[in-house]
């Protein structure tokens, strides 16, 4: 792995399913948690998104001591993405300090719409209750901001129903762009292959088979058949496809993988727990 101010860098997936969990034994070998990726770049932790794959990636965190402060960066506030922040235990502990990053329409919006959903009467812990250093802080699209441990994270608005973002990190030499939720029309490809461009590592959305896409048109996503299109224009090195409907078992992602390999050798379907190196 290439290194960072001396350290590793690398990302790791803890769920890459979109809309709705998918606990099936036929889904097993790809994972049924919906959206969290972990971006781990020296000394700093970053999330991406807080689907249930998150309560997995917490109960890791609660167990190492190393890691005091954590950013959380959500696209946007759809339940698939922010339904694992109950069962995030770091919210637990008090010596935590957690950064959370997302858009708003309104002053405030980002911090009242999480404690909205958790707390009574949809949860029995309030937000604001939990033990650990909460701080919130409102991105706008095109916005350039500089993270701890001098990470520059810089933000796209995506194609897709409210307000959603798409975040560039820059740590060192190395580019992360994770795109999911986000349908690839003509201006939104030309727009994101821009944003991209020589992106080290690309997470993009392919919620939806060729077959299936025509009749979820307008929805938000896209197909792996995109990805492959927005890379090749942006010369992405590595592609991680993700975001799979959940009605998708593995046999179908398999057969939607091996037709990626053979023509786009730098791509591959996420599955949960993989590590990849940056």
């Amino acid at each position: 792995m290439e290194e960072y101010y001396g350290k590793q860098i690398q990302v790791t997936c803890w769920g890459c399913r979109g809309s709705c969990p998918a606990p099936y034994e036929n889904r097993l070998q790809f994972g049924g948690n919906t959206s969290c990726y972990s971006v781990e770049a020296g000394n700093e932790l970053l999330i991406l998104d807080g689907g249930t794959g998150l309560a997995g990636l917490g109960e890791t965190l609660a167990r190492r001591g190393d890691v005091k402060t954590i950013t959380i960066l959500f696209s946007h506030l759809h339940l698939d993405h922010i339904s694992g922040i109950p069962f995030f235990k770091p919210l637990y502990q008090p010596e935590r300090t957690i950064h959370i990053y997302g858009g708003e329409e309104r002053p405030g919006e980002l911090r009242s719409s999480l404690e909205a959903v958790m707390g009574p009467p949809y949860w029995p812990v309030s937000l604001k209750d939990c033990p650990a250093r909460l701080e919130y802080r409102s991105l706008e699209e095109g916005q350039r901001a500089v993270l701890p441990g001098g990470i520059i994270l810089e933000t796209m608005r995506a194609n897709h129903p409210g307000r959603t973002l798409l975040y560039r990190i820059t740590a060192g030499n190395k580019k992360i762009v994770y795109g999911l939720d986000c349908e690839m029309d003509g201006q939104v490809m030309e727009a994101l292959a821009h944003f991209a461009r020589d992106a080290d590592l690309m997470i993009c959305d392919a919620q939806y088979s060729p077959e299936d896409y025509p009749g979820h048109r307008g929805w938000g996503h896209s197909t792996w058949q995109d990805g492959v299109r927005l890379a090749k224009r942006c010369g992405a090195k590595k592609v991680c496809f993700s975001h799979f409907a959940w009605e998708y078992d593995d046999r179908v992602l398999l057969k939607m993988d091996g037709e990626l390999r053979q023509i786009f050798a730098r791509g591959f379907f996420a599955k949960e727990r993989m590590v990849i190196p940056v």
